[in-house]
């Protein structure tokens, strides 16, 4: 693989990063999307309450139906002094709604009893009827797991992830470790990875990610369906290699009797190139890849269901996997410090860069709970370098991190092998 020299940081932080073409190797393309479609405002059938209230908690992928609103989540960061998540919401109603701290909450868990954490969301939040905004939830309580929502007497939890992959499938781990993490017939891993077994299979499901799509092999949507990714790993306990049948596909409606299911072919599968998931897993061993699933309306459970000449598994309620705690994927680079408060951080290129991968969503600035920091990007003439200076000032003895998002390319198209985050704080340390 060829390695290209991108970054040079004019503190003198020479970075070398590569630029894998990992899709080029797949026959399908596709664009990953960091956040859901457009908040869905037209008229649905609301979430029912059991479903809402069930173990798996609300869509983490897509609009969740309330009575008189919509609300989806768009991101989340977890810093060393708490967590805060963003959402849009959506007043269908012909009345105003208002947003306090006590109607959107941080909550853990501790010993399986949940408690509150505090929480905050600034000043009471009126949205007028038609009105869409966004708000972040914030809470210092860096154990916070779940978002708990109480609006219109509708309530509901969604559930972004505690712990990073590392604590459970950061490197192949002995099929033993499998065994002694497996102690119930179905139950669910920290983290947000779900694990179904048997004394045969273990399986988890992780790494879900949001697509461009509107169509895959026999999938296909409407404008405000998914269709989606999800990366599942699985154990094969046995002595016996476990060959795979059939791989069906289904979304299945909570406020119908309808279950809409695709079985998919091994072309399908295909598409995937390297990060396939195997036609079988050999004896005492550990494979993954992934496979696809979808939701129409995101008023559905999704599933795959996988058959085998052994044993057959099924993963469900795959909407319910959050897409905004994957593993870091940022190189940090060593923290600095300034009292300049507008500071300007210029990135220099070994290469001219792609002006077109180059935005707000690109290259950004957060405060430590996430919150964006506006900023201008100026691009050299020689295109080889850009100078990050904020719009405002930068506040006196706080912190910063700024991002350099992976999809930033070259001009020959070739990606970064991973994002980079440098922490920054503005003052004086002594």
């Amino acid at each position: 693989m060829r390695k290209i020299p991108l970054f040079i940081f004019t503190a003198l932080l020479t970075l070398i990063v590569s630029f894998p073409s990992l899709r080029a190797e797949a026959a399908i393309t596709y664009e990953e999307l960091e956040r859901p479609q457009a908040l869905d405002m037209e008229e649905h059938e609301e979430l029912p309450e059991s479903n809402a209230l069930s173990k798996n908690g609300l869509p983490m992928i897509g609009t969740t139906f309330g009575p008189g609103f919509r609300i989806q989540p768009i991101g989340v960061d977890r810093t060393d002094l708490g967590v805060s998540a963003t959402f849009e919401f959506g007043n269908v109603s012909d009345q105003p709604i208002t947003l306090t701290n006590e109607s959107v909450q941080w909550i853990y868990w501790d010993d399986n009893i949940q408690n509150m954490a505090y929480s905050y969301i600034g000043d009471p939040k009126v949205v007028q009827p038609n009105e869409v905004i966004t708000f972040h939830v914030t809470t210092s309580s860096v154990e916070a797991q779940s978002v708990m929502i109480d609006i219109n007497g509708f309530d509901g939890f969604y559930d972004f992830s505690l712990y990073k992959e590392e604590d459970a499938l950061k490197s192949l781990k002995p099929v033993d470790y499998f065994e002694q993490i497996f102690d119930e017939q179905f139950f669910r891993v920290p983290s947000n990875f779900y694990q179904y077994g048997t004394e045969e299979l273990t399986v988890l499901a992780k790494d879900v990610k949001m697509t461009d799509l509107k169509s895959f092999g026999p999938l296909s949507i409407n404008d405000h369906g998914m269709i989606g990714f999800v990366k599942v790993r699985v154990a094969n306990l046995t002595n016996e290699d476990v060959n795979i049948d059939q791989i069906t596909v289904g979304s299945w409606h909570t406020n119908k009797d309808d279950l809409e299911k695709f079985v998919l072919s091994q072309d399908d599968i295909d598409l995937f190139g390297d990060e396939v998931f195997p036609e079988s897993i050999p004896s005492r061993s550990i494979v993954e890849g992934y496979l696809p699933f979808f939701v129409r309306d995101m008023n559905e459970i999704s599933l795959v269901y996988v058959e085998t000449d052994s044993i057959d598994f099924q993963l469900d309620s795959i909407e319910s996997f959050s897409p905004y705690t994957k593993d870091e994927l940022w190189r940090e680079w060593d923290r600095k410090e300034s009292t300049d408060v507008k500071k300007p951080w210029t990135i220099q290129f070994s290469a001219p860069v792609d002006h077109s991968t180059v935005s707000d969503e690109t290259i950004y600035v957060q405060d430590l709970f996430g919150h964006p920091v506006d900023v201008n990007l100026e691009i050299s003439e020689d295109s080889k370098s850009i100078i990050v200076t904020p719009v405002g000032d930068y506040t006196w003895m706080d912190g910063y991190n700024l991002f350099i998002n992976e999809k930033v390319k070259s001009m020959n198209g070739e990606n970064m092998e991973t994002g980079i985050k440098m922490r920054f704080d503005i003052g004086e340390f002594a």
